[in-house]
């Protein structure tokens, strides 16, 4: 199975629309069970029409489909919540880069070790640039950070990109594997999600309310580009490997780096961006084998 030019599209897409809604949550986001359950309610309803009329709801009723949506619904919590926990305390530039490139790695391994997508010795030399890019980028600080502070600053970025790569392997299965609809289980989990961080949600109701009408507009702008971009992602994945759609999802690390430098005049450009660069020829070289 190889990448269509259509799948192409689709995961160059969402790999900007991912990048533009992290700038969004960099510069408003609460990293609390609560924004993450608000985030989720105000995407169920959003996307609930498009799902509804588009998708077949029905097929998240059945046993596969509830597993699904529930394991994936807690997967994305721990996600959504690490990833603006890991904004209060890095740059975009730094944070970002970090997780999106630590679940590509983790995925695509498990895709090729795994799922015996095509395993190949290209795999080692990409863990090695994956891991001198990280280093190249986490240390782009501007002053000299002690090992210990830097590594406070990083490792919630770490754990937030082993959410990335638990969610892309579960979720490409329940699409690719069980036949799950991608609009229905999305919306699904979406909906899942926001019932299991309703208690949080309501008890912070306040401050929510707060936020809301302080950043409505940048809410509603994550709330419809998260679940768009990802939702094309899942889509492109029922026409190609995981192996070489993870990786290739992560050009919104480009994209993050520079968007950070522009709006939020983020510092050391050049140094993130050859990190970056260091962490898509890894990314490349361990999808390689899915291309061969």
């Amino acid at each position: 199975m190889t990448l269509s030019p259509t799948a192409l599209a689709l995961v160059i897409s969402a790999a900007f629309f991912h990048a533009v809604w992290n700038l969004v949550l960099k510069r408003i986001g609460k990293s609390s069970l609560g924004f993450v359950g608000l985030i989720a309610l105000i995407e169920t309803f959003i996307w609930l029409p498009i799902a509804g009329f588009a998708s077949d709801l029905t097929s998240i009723f059945s046993m596969n489909g509830a597993v699904g949506v529930f394991v994936s619904a807690i997967l994305h919590i721990a996600y959504f919540w690490l990833l603006t926990n890991s904004y209060g305390k890095s740059d975009l530039g730094v944070a970002y880069p970090i997780a999106r490139a630590t679940g590509p790695l983790l995925s695509s391994l498990f895709a090729i070790w795994v799922l015996m997508e095509r395993p190949h010795a290209h795999e080692l030399i990409g863990a090695i640039a994956i891991l001198v890019g990280a280093l190249v980028i986490g240390f782009s600080h501007k002053q000299r950070l002690h090992l210990d502070q830097w590594w406070r600053e990083i490792r919630t970025a770490l754990l937030c990109g082993l959410t990335i790569a638990s969610y892309t392997v579960w979720d490409q299965q329940s699409v690719v594997a069980w036949g799950l609809p991608v609009l229905s289980f999305y919306w699904g989990q979406l909906f899942a999600r926001a019932m299991l961080c309703a208690p949080w949600t309501i008890q912070e109701k306040d401050t929510l309310q707060a936020l809301i009408k302080k950043h409505w507009a940048s809410i509603i702008a994550i709330a419809f580009l998260s679940p768009l971009a990802y939702q094309l992602v899942l889509i492109a994945m029922r026409t190609a490997p995981l192996s070489l759609i993870a990786p290739l999802r992560e050009t919104s690390i480009l994209f993050a780096i520079l968007l950070g430098a522009i709006f939020l005049k983020e510092t050391n450009t050049l140094q993130r961006m050859i990190g970056a660069l260091f962490m898509l020829v890894g990314i490349l070289l361990i999808a390689l084998p899915a291309t061969l």
